[in-house]
């Protein structure tokens, strides 16, 4: 797995187990690591706009969360409330989620 080679500030603030986990997200939808969002470089190239947002349904969010890398078991996420993430929503700390058009009609979500 490559390294970063350019490291946004937001990169830069993630413990090493969260860097991995990052780029493994990136690299799963297609991107590189110099794809990151919050790079100076890419202001530009991801959209902050929720009607370019693609469709989706509760079977995107469940096969995405069930399916994908992560650190949360099936149980952990049925108890949601429970879970630091949503505390972090609640308190204000989740940040911009931006789009990415990868072809005509094609958009991917980073957030």
């Amino acid at each position: 797995q490559k390294a970063m080679a350019a490291k946004s500030s937001y990169v830069n603030s993630l413990d090493a187990e969260a860097k991995r986990r990052y780029c493994e997200k990136l690299s799963s939808v297609g991107l590189s690591t110099t794809d990151d969002p919050y790079l100076p470089a890419n202001v530009g190239k991801y959209a902050n706009d929720m009607t370019t947002w693609p469709k989706i349904e509760y079977g995107n969010i469940f096969g995405y969360f069930i399916t994908r890398p992560g650190v949360y078991t099936q149980e952990q996420l049925l108890s949601w409330k429970q879970m630091d993430a949503f505390n972090y929503f609640q308190a204000g700390h989740v940040r911009t989620v931006f789009s990415y058009r990868f072809g005509p009609g094609s958009v991917e979500s980073q957030g």
